[in-house]
C-alpha cells in the first residue's frame, strides 16, 4: 500500500509515448481514490541558446524536439497530465543540468542536458514553457531571435 501512486514517463511503461496514459487511466479506474502524480514525467534534451543538434561539440537543439525513447517531448507529456484532472501534477527529470550521465551523447561530453536549467541555473527556453503554465504572470518569450546575428540569408528560422 502507498499513499499516492507515481507513475514515471506518462504511465506509458517505458515505450516511449506507444500507450501514452492507459496505464494511468487503468489505474485510476481500479483505485479512483487515491492520489495519484506523475513522479517523473519528462526526460527531454535542452542546450541553453543553441537550436541546431550537433554531436561533435555536444550540443542538443533546445527546441523540444530531442527525447529518449522511453519519455516524449514536455509538451507531449504535459498534454497527457493536463487532459487527466485526477492527476495531481508532476515533477520532471531533472530542474538542472549535472555532471555524469552524458546524455544524449557519451563520452567526451561529461553533462547531461535535461535540465530546465543549465548547470549554471540559467533559464533554457522550456523554463518559460513551464513558467507559462505555472507562473502568475503572463509569459511571453521569444527564441531564438527574428533577426538572428549572422544568419542572414540562411533559410527560414522557427520562432
Amino acid at each position: 500500500m502507498v499513499d499516492v501512486q507515481g507513475f514515471n514517463y506518462a504511465g506509458d511503461g517505458g515505450q516511449g509515448g506507444l500507450n501514452t496514459g492507459r496505464n494511468i487511466d487503468d489505474f485510476h479506474a481500479k483505485f479512483p481514490r487515491l492520489p495519484t502524480i506523475g513522479s517523473e514525467t519528462g526526460s527531454e534534451y535542452f542546450t541553453r541558446g543553441i537550436y541546431r543538434n550537433d554531436k561533435e561539440r555536444g550540443y542538443v537543439s533546445a527546441y523540444d524536439l530531442n527525447h529518449p525513447g522511453y519519455t516524449m517531448t514536455t509538451e507531449g507529456w504535459w498534454k497527457v497530465f493536463d487532459e487527466r484532472p485526477f492527476l495531481a501534477g508532476g515533477f520532471t527529470w531533472t530542474g538542472f543540468d549535472y555532471r555524469g550521465e552524458p546524455s544524449p551523447y557519451g563520452w567526451p561530453c561529461i553533462s547531461s542536458h535535461f535540465g530546465i536549467l543549465d548547470t549554471c541555473g540559467f533559464p533554457k527556453d522550456i523554463f518559460y514553457y513551464y513558467q507559462s503554465w505555472w507562473g502568475a504572470k503572463p509569459v511571453l518569450h521569444l527564441f531564438p531571435h527574428w533577426n538572428w546575428n549572422g544568419k542572414e540569408g540562411d533559410d527560414e528560422i522557427d520562432v
